[in-house]
């Protein structure tokens, strides 16, 4: 870091009437500051003020690259300027005094406590949990904790219980989650993962309770919350000494819709609505309802998304919170655990007449005027400077127009505990001819998190962060497979969407299930498990950038995990030489001479090799990426052979060099320039030099499509990023030229095509535009740099058709020097049920 630096960051925090926790994340540049006592925030008066800092990622050098901040705003000063100053001449100030940390904290002492988390299953057990790992860390504003348990059932493995926290010393704040995992594997017989198979577990209940510590005048506070798909825009609420709140179904209009079907086939829930019990007294009835739980005079306890989460009940008796989930209520059967399935309650204590949670600002709603000084100079987030072109004004439907995500959910009526975040993939509706609601699951496909957080950063309206935050936490809980004991290419993936033209019927959110009609399209597969074909991770890794989860951190860096695992297995000698007889299947790593296949699996590769650098700051994965791209496409080679014209086979490789160009976009910002910038920048322009030749828009020829819809459109936006990423790294400035040309040829056609059809509203549509606009419109107001230096030369490559003996016996002797009897046996297991059997009854597995 240089010598006696000093920086001064101008912030805005548009506050509420109330005093407020904030939190928000800003970038840094490469050896601006690497220690945290040199980075204070004061107030207007120049007086400093409480402020947690919390390093994200770092530099290659060491210094700060993201960093996490929590302060606490005082409503009488709402609408303050502050500074946030880096200056290495002064190492700590005294923070004023008027900010004194409440006498007791929150969760850990006088006011409140987790009193117990307990478990009634099907059959009448009742553990509880039992905690056998508790971390507690402390900051300059909070305290941390983190308590891992389990509960043991009937299953192979114990049920784990995760709670995590954060108490502030400054309000008495907290935040608490509570998770669930049944880590057994599914059973999954023909790929195909209905509800009930013998890795799932029936519950009754599974309550969470807390003690309230102080005597006083404890009250029940019910929140019927509008509802605005009839109209509705009021909110009522009305207390209770004592009572149970009850919430049966989502409320909705359409709560009877097939997204409820259980193990049976049957909707699962016969009651709508809420009810309110005072001891055995019904007094009140609705639809939808949320709740406060008065503790005194001081603090309320909530919990988010109450009624969301259905079937749920919250009872306030005697000093006694309990919180009921899961609870057969008014339904026709248990709720259902599958193997490998999460599920995550989020909880809030804090003060009376203050925020109930951290109010989070993106770095463009604290810098105001100075975004794009600061951000997009940073060089950390692509573009988030854009004004609002027509593609932009397109992508505002999903929040503005008659079919928003928001209403979408409606329509299918998207709650209940596993549904809710989730996103209808309505596109899959279209054409369909049955009088019944058409159910089908999206699955983070195309990475809408990502699009999600893309336009809050963009914009600031709150409604992109709500459907963020809720997909997110909906994709970690329910869409990943938490399991390490399935096949490895199965380990912490994530679920493809609901099979292509067909209704979820019992599979939930898992793709396949044993009701689906065979053939139902060209190349229909019918079953299997989670894919590299489906594997998003950069929502999840801006999420973390932007908030701090950790889980989300820890996500990514499993998907990239289990990505690997896919194409280059787990070191197994049985895995290798099954690979080796299906090396030359399309989509699969060729074993022969480690070449991977140029397709959007080999680019979420890359990507997700990417954004665990991102979150994580260890370049081995930038290193891992570079070998990939290295072993995918040859700047010599020639791209015909490629056979890319052949659009439904191979339409996916822009895929792939999108990752390429953002491979070379992090490495340039790292100041890392090497021989892999340079290889995987020469054969991104000989790839670019071809589509400049061959690429024109799909659907002016729509007689090689098996479906010729506005999807294609969509997918359009993929090329536009290949030709600006080929154009700001073009080693001549007729190639820049002609590619920038082309970026803007095809972005005006998207957006004049997309502006004459319904489709664009449609939930894949918005995905694409939300994951993929913007490059062309920050360049033209951007310069591009200077012109780099020119391409290497290398020698022309077969590529399709080399082999080399040398690969292969290297691979080979590095799998038998790591050799493990158990793991190979595993392997075999999990591949066929019968040896599986066999080896269970002589106690091997």
């Amino acid at each position: 870091m240089p010598e006696n630096t000093k920086i001064i960051i101008p912030l805005e925090f548009l506050g509420t009437n109330s005093d407020e926790v904030c939190g928000f994340s800003l970038p840094f540049k490469q050896g601006v500051v690497a220690n945290s006592e040199y980075i204070h925030l004061l107030d207007r008066t120049g007086q400093p003020l409480p402020l947690s800092v919390k390093v994200l990622t770092v530099w290659p050098d060491g210094s700060y690259k993201n960093v996490l901040f929590f302060c606490f705003q005082a409503s009488a000063s709402r609408h303050n300027t502050y500074s946030l100053i880096v200056d290495t001449d002064i190492k700590k100030l005294s923070a004023d005094k008027k900010f004194n940390p409440v006498e007791k904290i929150a969760g850990i002492e006088g006011i409140w406590r987790l009193n117990e988390i307990s478990l009634t299953t099907a059959s009448g057990d009742k553990p509880v949990a039992i905690f056998t790992d508790k971390q507690i860390e402390t900051d300059a504003l909070s305290k941390n904790f983190n308590f891992q348990g389990e509960l043991k059932t009937h299953l192979v493995e114990p049920l784990k219980i995760s709670v995590k926290g954060k108490s502030f010393f400054y309000n008495g704040l907290t935040e608490l989650e509570v998770s669930i995992v049944n880590p057994n594997p599914a059973e999954h017989d023909n790929g195909l993962w209905d509800l009930g198979d013998a890795g799932a577990i029936e519950l009754a209940s599974f309550d969470i309770s807390f003690q309230l510590l102080q005597q006083g005048n404890h009250r029940l506070q019910v929140n019927e919350q509008a509802n605005i798909a009839d109209g509705e825009n009021k909110n009522a609420q009305f207390e209770l000494p004592e009572g149970r709140l009850e919430q049966y179904a989502s409320g909705g209009e359409n709560w009877q819709s097939p997204v409820h079907l259980n193990k049976y086939r049957q909707i699962n829930y016969k009651k709508n609505g809420f009810a309110v019990f005072a001891g055995n007294n019904l007094v009140k009835t609705g639809k939808r309802a949320g709740f406060n739980v008065q503790i005194g005079d001081g603090f309320n306890l909530t919990m988010a998304q109450f009624w969301q989460n259905f079937p749920a009940a919250v009872e306030l008796s005697e000093g006694l919170i309990k919180c009921q989930f899961f609870k057969q209520l008014a339904s026709a059967q248990y709720e259902i655990l599958q193997g490998g399935e999460q599920k995550t309650f989020k909880f809030s204590i804090y003060p009376k007449h203050q925020n109930a949670s951290i109010t989070y600002f993106n770095s463009k709603q604290v810098l105001g005027e100075h975004t794009s000084e600061w951000i997009d100079e940073s060089g950390i987030l692509l573009p988030t400077s854009l004004p609002l072109s027509p593609v932009e004004q397109l992508i505002q439907l999903g929040i503005n127009g008659e079919q928003n995500f928001f209403n979408k959910r409606e329509v299918l009526d998207e709650y209940g505990w596993r549904n809710f975040g989730e996103l209808y993939a309505d596109h899959e509706a279209r054409g369909y001819q049955g009088n019944d609601i058409f159910v089908s699951h999206y699955n983070n496909q195309y990475d809408p998190i990502y699009g999600f957080l893309r336009q809050w950063l963009r914009s600031g309206e709150m409604a992109w962060l709500t459907l963020a935050q809720d997909l997110a936490q909906h994709v970690k809980d329910i869409d990943i497979y938490h399991t390490i004991n399935d096949k490895s290419e199965y380990n912490q993936g994530l679920f493809w969407h609901t099979d292509h033209y067909l209704p979820a019927e019992t599979a939930t959110h898992r793709t396949y299930s044993k009701y689906h009609t065979q053939g139902a399209y060209m190349d229909h597969a019918g079953g299997g498990g989670p894919g590299g074909q489906h594997c998003y991770t950069s929502g999840l890794a801006e999420h973390y950038l932007l908030t701090g989860n950790i889980e989300s951190k820890q996500t990514v860096l499993a998907l990239a995990a289990w990505i690997e695992a896919i194409y280059d297995g787990c070191g197994g000698i049985l895995e290798w030489i099954l690979a080796l007889k299906q090396s030359k299947q399309a989509g699969r790593k060729n074993l022969f001479n480690g070449h991977y296949p140029l397709d959007r699996g080999t680019g979420n590769l890359i990507n997700a090799y990417l954004d665990a650098y991102l979150v994580s700051s260890d370049l081995q994965y930038l290193q891992k990426a570079a070998m990939v791209i290295r072993q995918t496409i040859h700047p010599a080679e020639s791209v015909d052979e490629r056979q890319l014209s052949d659009v439904e086979n191979h339409w996916f490789y822009t895929v792939l060099l999108q990752a390429v160009g953002r491979f070379l976009y992090i490495k340039t910002k790292n100041c890392a320039q090497d021989s892999d910038f340079y290889y995987a920048r020469d054969a991104l322009l000989n790839y670019a030099q071809w589509m400049l030749v061959h690429e024109t828009p799909y659907l002016d020829k729509p007689d090689i499509l098996e479906y010729p819809n506005h999807t294609w459109t969509g997918q359009e936006m993929r090329k536009v990023q290949v030709f600006v990423w080929a154009a700001l790294y073009a080693d001549n400035l007729d190639l820049r030229s002609h590619c920038w040309q082309k970026a803007l040829s095809f972005s005006q056609r998207i957006a004049a095509d997309l502006a004459q059809t319904t489709e664009t509203q449609d939930t894949r549509i918005l995905a694409l535009l939300m994951q993929n606009h913007g490059f062309v419109e920050y360049f033209e107001q951007n310069e591009f740099p200077p012109i780099s230096k020119p391409r290497q030369t290398y020698a022309i490559k077969k590529w399709s058709k080399a082999v080399s003996g040398r690969y292969v016996v290297s691979e080979f002797w590095h799998r038998l020097k790591k050799l493990s009897i158990k793991r190979e046996v595993h392997w075999l297991a999990k591949r066929s049920s019968k040896i599986e059997k066999i080896l269970k009854k002589a106690r091997i597995v």
